[in-house]
């Protein structure tokens, strides 16, 4: 714990040893350098995830290490606040092997997966210790999917256009996770400005962009050697929370400290982004909650807001051509067909942004939607506790076909109201969707008959 709080900028010494930073009193001086001198306590994991099954009802332990990072002996405490979960010890000192034991009995009841804290505390650590987050799935037979960790707050994926592998935005450490489609396996971490929260790919297939909600510049990145770019800069007082590329421009919508949100329009080759004078006929003022998502062929880009306006940037004369507001709110999932369609939310909108057609609501909240040739693919969820679903979509006829997957995907929050959950990979391999515990892998033909056990 700090004695004060930060009030600007900070530096390091030459020998990193020592951190000069503005506070509300004047300059705080840290000693970093001297940190492992320090009682500190910290798990070896972050996230603790018990798989059963409907038939195996034994009591499953799984072992942590509580320890000091520096080394020596620091007092600590333990809990668990989930029914059902139990750990030995509860307390003692670093370094300790706690074990934690779940009856899988009290969740038999549970379709989707349950999440809790196992509570740390020290009376002598400096740090502020980090729980672990506990996660139980009981998956049943018809439960579709193969469950992959990801410890932290994911809040987009995005499959990487013309090579097997995918990216995750990890938004509490500020990081872009590129992972192998074929393993499955993390190959890289990208490091991205202060609260990321949207990524997209430039039209010509050259740069991953990510915008983010705490820091007045977009990163980029080169999708052939995954190192960073130089990042574009946005006008003073601009945090770019969602970006999106056609194949005439590349625009975001910026959370402005002026009040009034805008949509601004990248200059990549500079490097640099210019507020929009307006959108077309329209006055350059969004809602603070606004997603925006381009079409794969480059030809639109459609801004999806919270309160249930609805723009369309047409490439071809490159500006905005139509706006439409039908309802008080939207939320959900954002999608760009090549075919003119785009789905908000449940509904299916046409190129005049007309719905054509409701999915409803009885299915739980909408999560995702990819569109895949002449149909779609949606992922909805009651809660973040359910099984969720995945839906086949016909568009030519109207029709759907849900299957249950083994945990929920991810549901937007106050703040984000929109979410992007599906990442359909470019090799027609599998469907990856973000989900509870971290990302869900889906065969491509997942809904195909399968044997019953």
């Amino acid at each position: 714990l700090l004695p004060e709080n930060l009030a600007g900028k900070s530096v390091l010494s030459s020998d990193g040893n020592t951190m000069y930073a503005i506070s509300d009193s004047g300059v705080m001086i840290l000693p970093v350098g001297s940190l492992s001198q320090h009682h500190r306590v910290a798990a070896s994991v972050e996230d603790l995830v018990f798989r059963g099954n409907f038939c195996d009802r034994r009591v499953a332990t799984q072992e942590i290490v509580i320890a000091n990072p520096g080394g020596g002996a620091t007092d600590f405490a333990i809990a668990s606040l989930v029914p059902g979960v139990s750990v030995t010890p509860q307390s003692g000192r670093t370094p300790a092997v706690v074990r934690v034991s779940v009856d899988p009995n009290v969740f038999q009841n549970q379709r989707g997966t349950t999440q809790g804290l196992l509570r740390i505390a020290s009376q002598q650590a400096v740090n502020l210790v980090k729980d672990v987050r506990l996660l139980i799935n009981m998956q049943e037979p018809d439960q579709r999917g193969t469950l992959m960790n990801v410890p932290g707050k994911l809040v987009d994926v995005l499959p990487d256009p013309t090579r097997d592998r995918f990216f995750v935005l990890r938004q509490d450490t500020n990081q872009v996770l590129v992972y192998d489609a074929r393993t499955y396996n993390l190959i890289a971490t990208l490091r991205t400005g202060n609260t990321p929260t949207q990524m997209t790919a430039t039209f010509d297939r050259r740069y991953l962009l990510v915008g983010n909600d705490n820091s007045q510049i977009a990163n980029v990145f080169d999708l052939e050697t995954l190192e960073a770019q130089q990042p574009i800069r946005f006008p003073g007082g601009h945090y770019p929370r969602s970006i999106a590329a056609s194949a005439n421009g590349i625009l975001a919508a910026v959370r402005s400290a002026a009040g009034v949100h805008k949509i601004d329009r990248i200059d990549l080759a500079s490097r640099t982004a210019t507020e929009l004078p307006t959108l077309g006929v329209f006055e350059n003022n969004i809602n603070l909650n606004t997603m925006l998502v381009g079409s794969p062929n480059g030809s639109t880009i459609i801004a999806a807001q919270a309160d249930g306006t609805f723009l369309l940037y047409n490439a071809n004369v490159d500006t905005f051509t139509v706006a439409r507001k039908d309802s008080a709110a939207a939320s959900g999932a954002v999608a760009a067909s090549s075919l003119d369609f785009y789905v908000v939310g449940n509904s299916l909108l046409n190129s005049s942004l007309v719905r054509v057609r409701d999915f409803g609501v009885t299915a739980g909240v909408s999560s995702g939607f990819a569109f895949i040739d002449q149909g779609g693919l949606r992922t909805t969820a009651a809660t973040p506790a359910s099984p969720g679903l995945i839906h086949r979509v016909d568009l030519s006829t109207s029709s759907t076909r849900a299957t249950r997957l083994v945990e929920a995907p991810v549901l937007g929050t106050t703040g984000a109201v929109f979410t992007r959950s599906l990442a359909p990979l470019y090799s027609r391999s599998a469907i990856i969707n973000l989900t509870t515990s971290g990302f869900t892998v889906l065969p491509w033909s997942y809904d195909a008959s399968v044997a019953v056990p």
